[in-house]
């Protein structure tokens, strides 16, 4: 008796997205929350663009960096080449991700994710004229 036995390959999510400006896409809270992602984390992420049947009509895979509230940018050219416009719902697979905390350094983690803040800090005259000194070393 022969055996035909199939491989199912499930992604770790399945879900239905609105493109918001800039192709702006969330993943979902409660999928966030039971992978443990935070912002900064890398998703790789296919998705599926439907017909009026809401049948697939074109797929694409991307990576991207999770952003405030779960947000992740589809690519400029991707949007471009799947005629992609704010409003559509999509189909998400997420089938992947990497988290920045586990692979980097904790010091280079921690200044990433300053630059992602905005964090500034304000400085006197003096603090001024350090950091200014310290630069020009760099450059001598």
């Amino acid at each position: 008796m022969t055996s035909n036995k199939t491989k199912v390959v499930e992604p770790l999510a399945k879900f239905h997205a609105k493109v918001y400006v800039k192709g702006r896409i969330r993943i979902i809270n409660n999928e966030r929350e039971f992978l443990e992602l935070t912002d900064g984390d890398i998703v790789k992420l296919i998705i599926r663009t439907l017909d009026e049947e809401k049948k697939p009509v074109a797929r694409a895979y991307f990576e991207g960096m999770l952003v405030s509230g779960g947000n992740v940018t589809i690519p400029k050219d991707l949007i471009q080449k799947l005629n992609i416009k704010k409003g559509d719902m999509i189909e998400v697979l997420l089938v992947g991700y990497t988290k920045l905390n586990e692979i980097i350094p904790e010091e280079h983690y921690r200044l990433l994710k300053q630059f992602k803040y905005g964090k500034f800090k304000l400085i006197t005259a003096d603090e001024e004229k350090q950091l200014l000194e310290s630069i020009s070393g760099v450059f001598s």
